[in-house]
């Protein structure tokens, strides 16, 4: 391990497949986290182009790339924690949307 994530010397240095028992059903089914595509319950966010992990090697952050068609309207790039999934299926991610809709959020007045 080092800062920058794990350093492998090359390739000889990694498990067959078939030598990783306890893994194999995860393996039978050939899951791919990048290029997943990422919604919400109302709308497309867009799809995995990278991801990040922690020490105990849990996928912390999905990097999701935006539409090329929405790249004008907004940033081409989401974070999105491992606490904001809700579901992963074969064809999509289902995160919670983190936006709230004009008029659902009740005006908070900042003490004087």
């Amino acid at each position: 391990m080092t800062p920058q994530g794990i350093a492998i010397d090359g390739e000889h240095d990694l498990s067959a497949p078939a030598e990783l028992v306890r893994h194999k059903e995860i393996l039978d089914i050939k899951f791919q986290l990048i290029g997943k595509s990422v919604k919400t319950k109302r709308r497309k966010i867009g799809k995995v182009n990278d991801f990040s992990y922690n020490d105990g090697m849990f996928v912390q952050k999905l990097y999701v790339s935006t539409p090329i068609v929405k790249l004008l309207a907004s940033t081409d790039t989401h974070l999105i924690d491992r606490t904001q999934i809700i579901e992963i299926t074969d064809n999509y991610i289902l995160v919670s949307d983190t936006e709230v809709p004009a008029g659902a959020e009740e005006m908070v007045t900042a003490p004087a």
